[in-house]
């Protein structure tokens, strides 16, 4: 491919992608691009969940949740904003086969109350 800058007459640079001599290469191609993924905070540790209506626990299931796993959460909607006292527990025990973790939280009849979260550790 062809690449032209209408900035500069003539100036043409020519792209091609890069090819493999063998399977390692190709594997230390992926490592690095991973890196740079992670060092541009593009890691793939998060989720969702919505607070269970009239009920003081939600348990949310995650492969990724460890017992010494930290969860950051962000409210999506208003009433989440304002929920007061959320804190976690039973983080990576199993439920259902799947490891999880439980939200222990306010009751409240409110069904939008949606938090996006980030897992590390």
């Amino acid at each position: 491919m062809v690449l032209s800058s209408p900035r500069v007459s003539g100036f043409q640079a020519t792209l091609e992608v890069p090819l493999y001599d063998s399977e390692e290469e190709k594997h230390r191609y992926l490592l690095a691009q991973a890196v740079r993924n992670i060092l541009d905070g593009k890691i793939n540790s998060i989720g969702s969940f919505t607070l269970t209506v009239s009920a003081s626990t939600t348990i949310v299931k995650d492969h990724r949740a460890g017992t010494n796993s930290v969860i950051i959460p962000m409210p999506t909607t208003e009433n989440a904003g304002g929920e007061v006292g959320m804190y976690f527990t039973n983080i990576g025990e199993e439920s259902g086969g799947v490891r999880s973790f439980t939200v222990n939280h306010a009751t409240d009849s409110r069904s939008d109350r949606t938090f996006r979260y980030a897992l590390l550790g």
